[in-house]
């Protein structure tokens, strides 16, 4: 009986990613490189870890880029808030 032998590589697994913001919709890079679009987003992207960072909108300030871990078959839901005056930002990561 023949044997076949399948070379796996793990950046053709897959995970989503959606990402949000409140009030007002901004522009979302990833990684520094990628300039995905205005939210809201949502991709498949191959595993592995990504800085999600938050577009400038007049009158507001952008929240704090962040790390997320995509993982195969698994939706990761991203939203945060832009403020319009100083203060602290609410960021909320949601694995499914």
């Amino acid at each position: 009986m023949p044997v076949t032998t399948t070379r796996f590589d793990p950046r053709l697994e897959k995970g989503n990613l959606a990402v949000d913001t409140t009030p007002v919709k901004g522009a979302i890079t990833l990684n520094g490189e990628f300039k995905w679009g205005k939210c809201p987003l949502l991709g498949q992207f191959p595993v592995g870890e990504y800085l999600v960072e938050y577009g400038d909108v007049n009158g507001y300030i952008a929240p704090r880029s962040e790390r997320v871990r995509l993982q195969a078959g698994v939706l990761t839901l991203v939203s945060a808030e832009y403020k319009p005056g100083a203060g602290e930002q609410k960021l909320r990561t949601e694995y499914f």
